[in-house]
């Protein structure tokens, strides 16, 4: 079998979510296509230039030859890599599993060594309208969190409450609003509902501190992305600091980031975008780096079923899983029709050949993206802030 073509489309979603999804598609001689994502919101048109080099690359080539795939962009060039090049490498590395899959008629979890549990756990993200009061944004949490238990769901993620992009960004009241958010979720939900505070990066190391210790109280599943966490010294600082399950990682590109991370047991739980992070190829050899200290998984998912459908069949394989982001984008179904959905907390893994999904491609192509910048935050002084 050889690759013909490998092309990328850039998917609108509609309203409500902005950035492009991007779909990889590498074809082959033998009639297969493999379907993957590269999708990074803000970025993605950096992403398709990545992918058309990759193209000229790897046409010709053996697609069982996975491992040679990815090195030849990865390692065949001088050049260091970042997101964007990863999250191109990413989209043809989920393709290639999905073909190979394809090829031998089994799921992609079985190419992995099999599955190590019947279902995945998943966590929900609550809704909250922070262009208002305090008192609403809290309102609005905690009516949307009755429903998410009313469903079943067990684990639940909030925000910082008072980060609204439209106004200055102050620290120190989002602090004291996401406390109060946090105090009222525990005593509405009781003790049997998992709580996951996204700090987002917004705050500086001493702030994460200050707010990881009063929310202390509230039983965290973990904090997640305390400070940005390009510096493993702040990072080490915020851990001995802090006795909150710490989990970050969406923001890297690859294993040399995560290192530091694992092999100094700085955080609980890896937050790796399997289509930002080099794809199925490179998340299971960061997994089973962290499986050796103890450390477990909780992949990013923000995007399409193509990404939700990566992460299950991940989930599935290895030992060391942690928990699950679940996002449903229901515009996105009339493409994947028959991608998974979350039930009582949980989601059942694809058991067809490859990813499991069906994908209309006509439907695709009749909604293109030029994707959109994603928010940012100011200072009161109109200076730039972390978002």
């Amino acid at each position: 079998m050889k690759i013909t073509d490998i092309e990328a489309i850039p998917v609108s979603v509609g309203e409500g979510y902005a950035y492009a999804v991007i779909v990889v598609l590498i074809r082959t001689d033998e009639g297969l296509t493999g379907i993957g994502e590269a999708s990074l919101g803000g970025r993605g048109r950096g992403v398709l230039g990545i992918i058309d080099h990759a193209r000229d690359l790897l046409i010709g080539q053996d697609p069982s030859r996975i491992e040679h795939c990815w090195a030849e962009i990865v390692h065949g060039t001088f050049w260091s890599t970042g997101q964007v090049i990863m999250s191109a490498v990413a989209g043809i590395d989920i393709a290639l599993w999905d073909l190979k899959g394809k090829r031998l008629g089994v799921p992609v979890y079985d190419l992995l060594g099999g599955a190590t549990r019947e279902k995945i756990r998943v966590y929900r993200h609550l809704r909250h309208d922070n262009t208002g009061s305090v008192d609403r944004e809290i309102g609005l949490m905690v009516e949307d969190a009755h429903s998410w238990v009313e469903q079943g769901f067990t684990v639940l993620r909030f925000d910082p409450l008072a980060a609204n992009t439209a106004a200055p960004w102050n620290p120190s009241a989002s602090i004291m609003a996401s406390v109060r958010g946090a105090e009222a979720l525990r005593k509405e939900l009781g003790d049997d509902i998992e709580l996951l505070f996204d700090a987002h990066t917004m705050f500086s190391p001493i702030e994460t501190i200050q707010l990881a210790n009063r929310l202390e109280p509230y039983r965290l599943f973990f904090y997640e992305d305390p400070i940005r966490p390009f510096n493993a010294q702040s990072l080490r600082m915020v851990r001995q600091k802090t006795n909150a399950p710490l989990a970050t990682g969406e923001q890297f590109s690859h294993k040399w980031e995560f290192q530091p991370l694992i092999e100094e047991e700085l955080v609980d739980y890896h937050r790796i975008d399997v289509v930002h992070a080099g794809g199925i190829t490179e998340a299971k050899k960061i997994l089973g780096a962290a499986e050796i200290h103890g450390q477990k998984s909780a992949l990013h998912h923000a995007s399409s079923p193509i990404n939700g459908a990566t992460c299950l069949h991940i989930d599935a394989a290895i030992p060391n899983f942690g928990i699950q982001e679940w996002m449903e984008l229901p515009a996105l179904y009339e493409l994947f029709p028959n991608a998974p959905r979350a039930e009582a907390g949980y989601v059942q893994v694809p058991t067809g050949p490859g990813l499991g999904l069906e994908f209309d491609e006509a439907e695709a192509r009749r909604r293109p993206s030029r994707d959109a910048e994603l928010p940012h935050r100011y200072w009161p002084d109109g200076s730039v802030a972390d978002y």
